[in-house]
């Protein structure tokens, strides 16, 4: 089995929204078949920022509860996957 990298973009729901908040309660929910490699802040528009993170986890997962339960957190408005992709040698 191998591995594969999920990049994924949390919007908040408002501009007001702590990004830190957000991103320790991703940390908090995360299952023991997914870590974060790396996370980032990263400017949208009008003021607005995203987190953007990069999972890694077992290639059989499938994502759909990865984005579920990232979506009930409070204050993430949006929750997009812009790249998966297969990584070799780990």
């Amino acid at each position: 089995m191998g591995k594969v990298a999920v990049t994924m973009k949390v919007l908040p729901s408002d501009v007001k929204v702590n990004l830190e908040e957000v991103s320790k309660k991703v940390q908090e929910r995360l299952k023991k078949d997914c870590e974060i490699y790396k996370v980032k802040i990263e400017p949208i528009a009008f003021g607005i920022n995203a987190l953007v993170f990069l999972f890694l986890r077992d290639e059989t997962l499938g994502t759909e509860d990865l984005v579920e339960d990232i979506s009930k957190i409070e204050g993430v408005g949006d929750v997009v996957i812009s790249d998966i992709s297969l990584v070799h040698g780990l």
